[in-house]
């Protein structure tokens, strides 16, 4: 399938996410990322559209309203806390059965079995509140919580606009100095134009980028968040840095693949400063699991 019609999340390149509990993950986040996708795109429409029907043509301003950008950051808000409460879960449910010796030895089953295979798209409160009824000891308190997700969900949006608005303006440059063959048609032309930003509705590989990248980093610092957590943490003294080797792969993260990181390392520090496009996870490792790799000669990496 050309990249350029790439289907949505659940087809979207491999990520890392180990065995069953990456595929899980992949399906649970699926509805949130689809539906910030598509209001992603429609908010981007409209945006293209006002600047036709001023007349611009990409010589003004083309941009959100309020009203959009409050929808976007509600988007990344759901998005966002979905990810999270997945990682802190993964990482709670997984000390519950640290002590278990087949979970220890072998490669470990889904701690997921309990969830369903799918999320509705919820709102971030009613989120938490799902998340701590199949997960009780999930250490998240509403209150302090909620308020910073929607502050770190409008910086966020923020961002996304300034970026996606650059990637319009340069398409409606394009569209000027190359006209379409075809008979002048506005619909055609805003969509020729959302097409070229990757924030149409039917492909929107930018957009989709957006979302998928959003929900995996909020995974991982949810996984981190957790563990950091001493009761949690003292399970897993180790873990190994996983990354999808099929040739698209980046050069600044492939040199991690493979290799062990120690459990107060967490996964943003090692992985570095670039996010997007980052397909990589990390595993976490119990003592017993670290303890069989090291007698095959593993050793943790002391710089990264």
């Amino acid at each position: 399938m050309p990249a350029s019609r790439r289907r949505p999340f659940a087809a979207s390149p491999a990520e890392a996410l180990p065995g069953a509990d990456g595929r899980k993950v992949a399906g649970l986040v699926r509805t949130s990322v689809r539906s910030g996708r598509r209001l992603f795109a429609d908010i981007c429409r409209r945006a293209v559209e006002r600047s036709f029907a001023a007349g611009l043509r990409g010589v003004g301003p083309v941009g959100f309203t309020d009203a959009d950008t409050a929808a976007l950051a509600e988007a990344f808000a759901k998005v966002v806390a979905t990810g999270e409460l997945l990682g802190r879960s993964r990482a709670v449910l997984m000390a519950a059965r640290a002590g278990d010796l087949n979970f220890a030895a072998r490669v470990e089953p889904t701690v997921f079995a309990a969830f369903p295979d799918q999320l509705e798209d919820v709102l971030p409160a009613d989120a938490i509140e799902y998340f701590r009824r199949l997960v009780p000891k999930l250490g998240v308190d509403p209150e302090r919580y909620l308020p910073d997700l929607r502050r770190r969900a409008f910086t966020v949006a923020r961002i996304t606009e300034a970026t996606m608005l650059t990637r319009v303006r340069d398409a409606l440059a394009r569209a000027i100095a190359e006209p379409s063959e075809a008979a002048p048609d506005r619909q055609g032309e805003v969509r020729r134009i959302l097409e070229a930003a990757g924030v149409d509705d039917r492909d929107g590989s930018y957009s989709e980028m957006v979302f998928r990248t959003n929900v995996l980093d909020a995974y991982h610092a949810g996984l981190d968040d957790q563990l950091a957590d001493p009761e949690v943490g003292r399970h897993f003294p180790a873990w190994q840095y996983l990354g999808v080797e099929d040739g698209r792969q980046g050069a600044d993260h492939q040199p991690k693949f493979g290799k062990f990181y120690p459990g107060s390392a967490t996964f943003a520090a090692v992985r570095g400063e670039r996010v997007f496009n980052c397909r990589c996870s990390k595993r976490p490792l119990t003592a017993g699991q670290w303890a069989a790799l090291q007698k095959r000669g593993a050793r943790l990496e002391e710089s990264w």
